[in-house]
């Protein structure tokens, strides 16, 4: 649960960091600067999602079949 709370905590932070990073960069330098984040980096934010909510069940179950 932890993994999942810090990955969507992550996304959301850089998100807001790079909104902010393109106003910033627009007022001060240059209009027709971006700050984006990646595709792949996306991707690869919702594969950790999804390999930790399978983990999380995956280590559960495994911890059921010990007791």
């Amino acid at each position: 649960m932890t993994a999942i709370l810090s990955s969507v905590g992550m996304l959301v932070g850089l998100l807001f960091a790079s909104e902010k990073a393109t106003a910033t960069l627009d007022e001060i330098l240059y209009s027709g600067m971006k700050v984006t984040i990646s595709p792949n980096f996306l991707t690869a934010v919702i594969i950790v999602v999804i390999a930790s909510i399978v983990w999380e069940v995956v280590c559960h179950n495994y911890r059921k079949t010990l007791i």
